[in-house]
């Protein structure tokens, strides 16, 4: 129960962000493609040991391709 009320209120937070959004005259997908770079780059500034983290992803290629499907998709819903 608790997931889905975390569930509503994420996405209820979403869509009043993107609305708030629009009456800023901020482009959402340029919003949104900048939340992509931002959050690879704490990503990569926060992991301990880098050079294992790539040898990790390397190692599991079909997870890399999901994710950047799964962005893909989330940006052509928006």
């Amino acid at each position: 129960m608790i997931f889905l009320l975390l569930s509503i209120l994420t996405n209820t937070a979403i869509y009043l962000i993107f609305k708030w959004y629009g009456k800023m005259n901020i482009r959402i997908l340029d919003a949104i493609v900048f939340n992509y770079i931002t959050a690879g780059t704490i990503g990569l500034a926060v992991v301990d040991d880098l050079p294992q983290a790539f040898i990790a992803a390397s190692e599991f290629p079909d997870w890399a391709v999901a994710a950047v499907a799964l962005g893909m998709i989330f940006i052509s819903v928006f």
